[in-house]
């Protein structure tokens, strides 16, 4: 993937990454959370403010100024990190996550953490590919959605 592009996000970046977001998991989610809580959480503005809110630690990963996915990271947690639908399994995640587990390093840390769904199947895999470990389950705060926290030595 030569012409990808990392950078940091910028404020006219936001209405494309919010919907970028909203797609990932309107589709990604519902399977395992339900479609009432999915829209519940997009409907509610919660998730455009996670984008607002993290836009200063956004790393936008964009192909002629076209943008194909995000990570933010801080400290040694990975906290988010999506690519479009049909971006997905081309390299674009894994390379947002290499440079988020690269910024970690690079801040002093011997180690990388992140938590996703434990139903997500396909982030299990694609961190179990990249060299991440499973090492303890947990759920979200008052929701009782079971979650796995996966870490990686940096």
């Amino acid at each position: 993937m030569t012409d990808l592009n990392l950078r940091p996000a910028r404020p006219d970046d936001v209405i494309h990454l919010c919907a970028l977001a909203q797609e990932v998991i309107r589709v990604r989610y519902a399977p395992f959370l339900g479609q009432e809580m999915v829209e519940g959480y997009i409907n509610s503005g919660d998730a455009d403010a996670e984008i607002i809110r993290n836009l200063p630690r956004l790393v936008v990963a964009d192909v002629e100024g076209c943008i194909l996915g995000f990570v933010v990271c801080f400290d040694d947690l990975v906290h988010l990190l999506m690519t479009r639908l049909d971006r997905q399994r081309t390299g674009v995640g894994s390379h947002l996550l290499s440079h988020a587990e690269d910024a970690i390093a690079a801040r002093g840390h011997k180690g990388a953490r992140l938590e996703t769904f434990a139903a997500n199947t396909q982030a299990r895999q694609f961190y179990e590919k990249a060299g991440w470990q499973e090492v303890r389950f947990g759920d979200v705060e008052g929701l009782g959605v079971p979650l796995v926290f996966l870490e990686k030595a940096t």
